[in-house]
């Protein structure tokens, strides 16, 4: 009798644990829907006059548009993104790390 309760307790131990897991995948879903909805930028989040200091700059760089609105990398990186979907930089060179852009006249 105790091999019948071992495999019962073993089948209700495995049948958990894949509740567990598909719980845990949908948690992590509804939380990547909820952080790419908020992390897309746009223009609303920055004024005209940021937008106009970022098209004085002679080299568009992630660091650089960082460094001159005092914002994160990350969120420079997201706005010059943001900024080559509307067609108002282009990007002319790319490596691993680094990205440049041009300001489209």
């Amino acid at each position: 009798m105790s091999k019948a309760k071992n495999k019962s307790t073993k089948q209700a131990k495995k049948q958990k644990s894949v509740q567990e897991t598909k719980q845990r995948r949908t948690r992590t879903k509804r939380t990547k829907k909820n952080v790419d909805s908020t992390a897309q930028l746009s223009f609303g989040d920055y004024s005209q006059e940021e937008i106009a200091e970022v098209k004085k700059l002679k080299v568009l760089t992630p660091f650089a548009v960082a460094s001159r609105l005092n914002i994160k990398i990350s969120a420079a990186k997201k706005l010059l993104q943001t900024l080559e979907k509307n067609r108002i930089i282009q990007l002319i060179a790319s490596g691993p790390n680094l990205k440049i852009y041009k300001l489209i006249k």
